[in-house]
C-alpha cells in the first residue's frame, strides 16, 4: 500500500489520516502485509537500507506458522543469509506493537547478543518504517553495553526483553513468547529448553531458531524426534 504524498498540492490531511488508520487496522491482522508494505531492513555487510524481501516465500511460510499455528513448541532450522532471525524478530516486533500485554523474551548466548537483535533489528525497523506516521513510541532501557535490551510499547504495554542463556535468565518472567536464538550454540541450551517446556504447556509459544552445530543440541534433538536430521 502506498499512501498519498503529503507534499502534494491540495493535500487532504483528514483523508490521509483516515487511510493511515485503515492501514494500521489491516496490519494488525496481517503480519506479512505489514512487513512487505512498511518494514525496512538493513544489510549489515553493505549498510544499505532495504525493503522487506516480499519474494521470499519461505519467510512468508514461516510468518504464517508463527502467526497461525496452534503449536506451542516451534523449531526453525536455518542456514545463513536466509533472514530467518530477521523474520522471527519482526514477528515479535509486530506481535508486541499490535497486541496488548504480550511479554516476548529473546534469548541468545549473551545478553549483548540478544540486545543486538532488539536494538539493531526491532528498534531499527520501527524507526525506519516506510510511513513515518505509523511509528509507535516506546519506553526503552539499555544494557551495560549501551544497547536497547528492553522495550515497552506505549500503545499496548507489551514488552520485549533481551536475556542471556540459561534457565535462570527467565525464571522470574512468564513469557507469552520465548525465542531461543542460535540455541545450538548456547552451552546452557538444554537446561533453558527444559525450563521453557512448562511455558509451552501453559500456552506460551517457545521458538527455537538456529543454524546447525551438529547432533546432541536442543534443536537438533527436536528435529530428530520428528524425523528431520539434516539442514544446510
Amino acid at each position: 500500500m502506498e499512501l498519498r504524498d503529503s507534499r502534494t498540492t491540495n493535500f487532504d490531511h483528514e483523508e490521509y489520516h483516515k487511510e493511515l488508520a485503515l492501514a494500521d487496522r489491516r496490519y494488525e491482522g496481517d503480519c506479512w502485509a505489514w512487513l512487505v508494505e512498511q518494514v525496512n531492513t538493513i544489510d549489515e555487510a553493505s549498510r544499505q537500507v532495504r525493503r522487506w524481501p516480499a519474494h521470499l516465500d519461505a519467510l512468508h511460510d514461516l510468518i504464517d506458522v508463527l502467526t497461525d499455528s496452534d503449536e506451542h513448541l516451534i523449531g526453525v532450522p536455518k542456514s545463513r543469509r536466509m533472514m530467518v532471525t530477521w523474520a522471527v524478530a519482526e514477528w515479535v516486533h509486530w506481535l508486541t506493537r499490535y497486541y496488548p500485554s504480550v511479554l516476548a523474551v529473546w534469548q541468545s548466548r549473551t545478553e549483548t547478543m540478544a540486545a543486538e537483535v532488539v536494538d539493531k533489528r526491532i528498534i531499527f525497523a520501527e524507526e525506519h518504517l516506510h510511513e513515518p506516521a505509523l511509528r509507535r513510541t516506546a519506553d526503552t532501557h539499555r544494557t551495560k553495553d549501551g544497547l536497547i535490551g528492553r522495550v515497552t510499547w506505549n500503545s499496548t504495554s507489551s514488552r520485549i526483553v533481551a536475556v542471556a542463556q540459561g534457565a535462570d535468565a527467565f525464571r522470574s518472567l512468564t513469557p507469552t513468547v520465548l525465542v531461543m536464538d542460535e540455541c545450538e550454540f548456547q552451552e546452557q541450551g538444554a537446561a533453558a529448553l527444559a525450563a521453557a517446556i512448562p511455558f509451552a504447556e501453559k500456552g506460551a509459544k517457545v521458538v527455537l531458531v538456529s543454524s546447525s552445530n551438529g547432533p546432541g543440541h536442543p534443536l537438533a534433538n527436536l528435529c530428530k524426534a520428528v524425523g528431520f536430521t539434516r539442514w544446510t
